[in-house]
């Protein structure tokens, strides 16, 4: 393991930009580069105001050589480390490590055929991850997208996917939570396992899923998946 991976170094951001409610876009530089697969996850440290350490853990956002490394981070009102974050400034200084973790490419067979990405809310970020590495390797396998959040403000890096899908690069379900409250969004109102059935690709041994959300949503696509005859061992699952 190497001497990187194991502790931390210095990173300054430069960028920390609001996007949708309450949540943050972080850009940031680490002091060496730190290649990552498209999925992984870094260690992430900051003081408080206390002068005492807070760790937390994020996916990569984007897929890079490692020289810059993106964050997407839903700010909570009673949550410490992101409570922090929602301070920061281009120029600031914080510590990580890594890259860490198995979930996307990393998880993979090499003769897989198809994917299917599910997220919810800032569950977007290591699934943008592998979008990016997929079209920056120009792969033609087919993908799908299903992506739930809650109102339209939510809709992380809408331009980008839009983009994709008029590019033929990318089929895309977009469904909110609270979408029959926003006129122009009641066809997509409803969860994300609301939205499989006729839509989501058929079973079979070249198919992979992977889901990235908050537990309970994990949870119920997966079950959702496994009953619609989608074999466990072709089902990945990171939760946040």
């Amino acid at each position: 393991m190497s001497e990187l991976l194991t502790s931390y170094q210095p990173a300054t951001i430069l960028s920390n930009d609001l996007l949708g409610n309450n949540i943050r876009h972080m850009i940031i530089a680490p002091q060496a580069p730190l290649p990552f697969e498209a999925g992984q996850f870094f260690l992430v440290r900051l003081r408080d105001e206390k002068g005492e350490y807070v760790e937390r853990s994020y996916s990569a956002a984007n897929y890079s050589d490692g020289k810059l490394i993106e964050f997407v981070i839903r700010i909570e009102p009673h949550g410490h480390m992101s409570r922090i974050i929602d301070t920061l400034k281009p120029g600031d200084s914080m510590d990580i490590k890594g890259p860490f973790g198995r979930f996307g490419f990393g998880g993979l067979p090499e003769d897989f055929e198809r994917l299917v990405l599910v997220a919810a809310g800032v569950g977007i970020s290591p699934l943008r991850s592998i979008l990016q590495k997929t079209f920056q390797y120009d792969d033609t396998y087919p993908l799908q997208l299903f992506y739930g959040f809650r109102t339209p403000a939510d809709y992380l890096f809408q331009k980008e996917l839009e983009s994709s899908v008029e590019s033929g690069r990318l089929e895309l379900f977009i469904c909110l939570s609270e979408g029959t409250q926003f006129p122009g969004w009641e066809q997509q109102a409803g969860y994300v396992t609301d939205f499989f059935e006729g839509r989501i690709f058929e079973p079979s041994p070249g198919t992979h899923s992977l889901i990235c959300g908050p537990p309970p949503m994990v949870k119920s696509t997966r079950e959702k998946l496994f009953a619609m005859g989608h074999e466990r061992k072709q089902v990945h699952v990171e939760a946040w």
